[in-house]
C-alpha cells in the first residue's frame, strides 16, 4: 500500500494499527469497489503496446453460452462509477 501520512511536514508510511483505524469504517464490498477503480484508471493510462492494454481493449467475436450472463467485470466498473458519480469515464 502507497498510503503515507505527514507527521510535522514529513510523510511517512502507517503502522498496522493506524491502517485498521483507517479502514475499520470501511466494507470489504466498498474496498474491493475503489481497488476496482483505482485499477481501470491505471489500465486507461497505459501504453497502447502494453499487454494489460491490449487484453482490455479487445473485444473477442463469437456467441456466449446459453442462459443467463455472468457478471462481467466491465459490469462492475461500470455500477462503482454509477455509485460513486463519476462522471468522466471513459466508456469501452
Amino acid at each position: 500500500m502507497s498510503e503515507r501520512i505527514e507527521v510535522n511536514e514529513n510523510w511517512r508510511k502507517p503502522n498496522n494499527e493506524e491502517l485498521i483505524e483507517l479502514f475499520a469504517n470501511l466494507s470489504i464490498f466498498s474496498f474491493v469497489r475503489v481497488g476496482r477503480l483505482n485499477w481501470i484508471g491505471h489500465v486507461y493510462r497505459m501504453v497502447g503496446n502494453r499487454n494489460v492494454s491490449h487484453v482490455f481493449n479487445n473485444n473477442p467475436d463469437g456467441s456466449g453460452l446459453r442462459g443467463r450472463p455472468n457478471n462481467r467485470w466491465w459490469n462492475c466498473v461500470q455500477t462503482g462509477t454509477d455509485k460513486y458519480k463519476i462522471k468522466n469515464r471513459k466508456e469501452r
